[in-house]
């Protein structure tokens, strides 16, 4: 891939079967940011992994994952959204350490 690669060839590029990471350089706007009453764009979780945790009738927040109980959580944020360019557009979705550094 180029420095710089429009969507539709982002999506040329990438095969259904392949699981691995891609990273990629796109200008692009954000046209659509879903709204689910389900799902919140921030969870709490475990400081350091980012695993969900869950408030406790004491206010604390344990962590099931590793059953260790924290005064205060870090939130995390997984934001999904539709980006668009000239070529095409598709949904996406980025965590909080990508967010902090895109926005």
């Amino acid at each position: 891939m180029s420095l710089r690669s429009s969507l539709k060839q982002v999506q040329l590029d990438s095969s259904p079967s392949d699981e691995t990471a891609k990273y990629f350089t796109v200008r692009a706007m954000i046209t659509h940011v879903p709204r689910d009453d389900k799902r919140s764009i921030m969870y709490p979780g475990e400081p350091g992994t980012g695993a969900k945790l869950v408030q406790q009738p004491d206010q604390q927040w344990l962590c099931e994952k590793s059953q260790k109980l924290y005064a205060q959580p870090d939130y995390r944020f997984n934001l999904r959204f539709f980006m668009t360019d000239f070529s095409t557009g598709f949904y996406s979705s980025s965590t909080r350490n990508n967010l902090e550094t895109e926005i």
